[in-house]
């Protein structure tokens, strides 16, 4: 019996491999060679439309590992607590920006020692954006990075790292006003209106307007330490241009672009790559998600990205890779991509003074036939080498469980079933338990063996298990009873425990519901030493 309880005991006898539970990795190499555990609209709680906006989602972000966070400012009426912070033209709540600012003061540097990036998302006018430099300096003091700080520092310095910038906030804005800035009537008539007054006094009003623009312009480029770029609409489509582009950005820039953009540039995957070696880059979930779902984030990480920004409240599949990924590295918001992502080598076309070789420009394929041919090309120019490795096996030995409940239900009756999904960079296989075991959630048994073939890069790939519950019901679906996800790099082999995260938010639950497997992972090659 006592080693019965070792075996089923998740702490002791975890699948997680522990000596990972620490930050073990290089901290010294260059921001861009690392993926930041990033989230989108922050502020949201529930659902993007009607929910609430709620400065403690940011310290429940930062508390889980979070390291970049967004703050939409809307305009707040000239209130001191600086502008409103919501989701523009929707029905959302909004709180305010003193608010989420003493909020991620609070808890920035609870968990992780390193950066905290500000994304901010400004519509907002040239006092208001004044106000919010009072408000951050401050809130935040001296952990405010300044710009002229941050342009000081060369992309191979020591400065420019995750060590380097050791509990430092960096502001993520356009130095260029921004549209809420921009001359209008509405403008004019907030201050009286001009039709009143001599040509040189609407000359003077204009001058004075100007020159209020200009000191909030300088005023918030001063403390933009992470200066976002934005890419042409008129080039997203072609991506050799986007390419060339991005050379031209300095290492403090950062490009966002949306899932719908880099899903088409998943045919470019060595090319961008290879980009994202000197170049930031951040993606965001489309605008049709009003559910807050989240988009597959092993896609976005195979391009390179670095701040791959997830709806974090909401928690599916892809937040529980997301979470894997990020557990790597003892929770610190920041992972070592993998070696052959961030190796000078991998780019054929680099020289030694640090420059890359142009591509010519071309026009957008308008045919099969040129899109096939500019993918050879940049083949060519890009040959990103990842490591040639025999593809690996995985196999699972599903023996048993204790614990299994139904949180969200009076009833102690439940009939598990476990579901197991492998994804990673070109890969997905589900399978499922052939029975449930009827009106047994105290130590139901299994005994069912599954495995994995073909998967080819295993620092890349993600193991997700989950409990179920048959319903009686026809028409009712079957009930998810807990979760959980690990990255195969991180996975402890022989018989283990897994531990399951309850799905019903705020149940309160006796035990935790535990799953014993044996995991088999066969691969000749080993992970390389380069990796860490």
């Amino acid at each position: 019996r006592q080693f019965q309880g070792y075996l089923l005991d998740y702490q002791t006898n975890g699948w997680y491999d522990s000596a990972r539970r620490y930050v073990w990795q290089d901290m010294n190499q260059p921001l861009t060679h690392y993926f930041i555990n990033s989230s989108h609209n922050t502020y949201c709680s529930t659902h993007q439309l009607k929910g609430e906006s709620d400065p403690a989602m940011y310290t429940k972000v930062l508390r889980e590992g979070c390291r970049c966070v967004e703050i939409d400012c809307w305009p707040g009426g000239g209130d001191p607590r600086g502008p409103r912070v919501t989701h523009g033209g929707t029905a959302m709540t909004s709180c305010w920006f003193t608010e989420v600012c003493v909020a991620i003061n609070e808890a920035s540097f609870e968990v992780s020692p390193f950066p905290v990036i500000l994304s901010l998302e400004l519509h907002v006018d040239d006092m208001e954006q004044t106000l919010m430099v009072e408000i951050m300096r401050n809130i935040f003091g001296e952990q405010l990075l300044t710009a002229k700080e941050m342009e000081a520092m060369t992309f191979g310095g020591k400065e420019f790292t995750p060590l380097g910038l050791l509990r430092k906030i960096l502001v993520k804005c356009k130095k260029e006003k921004s549209e809420g800035d921009e001359d209008s009537s509405d403008d004019d008539d907030a201050v009286g209106g001009t039709a009143s007054l001599t040509q040189d006094e609407q000359q003077q009003e204009r001058l004075l307007k100007q020159a209020r623009k200009s000191a909030a312009n300088n005023r918030l480029a001063a403390v933009s330490t992470v200066q976002a770029k934005a890419l042409p609409k008129n080039v997203r489509g072609n991506i050799k241009t986007c390419i060339n582009l991005l050379r031209t950005y300095k290492h403090f820039n950062i490009v966002s672009i949306s899932e719908g953009v880099f899903a088409k540039w998943m045919k470019f995957i060595p090319a961008a790559a290879a980009t994202t070696q000197s170049t930031l880059i951040r993606t965001y979930p489309k605008g049709f998600r009003f559910d807050s779902s989240n988009y597959n984030p092993v896609e976005a990480w195979e391009l390179g990205a670095q701040c791959v920004a997830l709806n974090l409240q909401t928690h599916d599949l892809n937040y529980y890779i997301n979470r894997a990924l990020f557990k790597t590295n003892g929770d610190s918001g920041y992972v070592l991509k993998p070696h052959w992502m961030r190796e000078k080598p991998a780019l054929a076309n680099l020289k030694e003074d640090g420059t890359y070789t142009k591509l010519a420009d071309s026009a957008p394929p308008t045919s099969k036939y040129e899109q096939q041919a500019q993918l050879v090309e940049m083949a060519k120019a890009y040959p990103l080498v990842e490591p040639v490795r025999d593809r690996a096996t995985l196999r699972i030995h599903v023996i048993c469980a204790q614990n299994i409940s139904n949180p969200g239900s009076s009833s102690d009756s439940v009939s598990p079933y476990i579901t197991i999904t492998v994804i990673g960079p070109k890969y997905r296989d589900v399978r499922t338990t052939k029975t449930s075991i009827r009106n047994n959630g105290f130590d139901p048994h299994w005994l069912e063996m599954f495995e994995f073939t073909n998967i080819t890069c295993v620092e890349m790939t993600y193991l997700y298990i989950t409990i179920w519950t048959k319903t009686s019901g026809l028409k009712v679906s079957d009930i998810l009873l807990g979760e959980n996800a690990i990255n195969l790099s991180n996975l402890r082999r022989g018989y283990r425990a897994v531990p399951f995260f309850n799905s019903v938010p705020n149940a309160r639950v006796r035990k935790i519901a535990v799953l014993l497997c044996n995991f088999e992972l066969q691969m000749n090659t080993t992970i390389d030493s380069k990796d860490i």
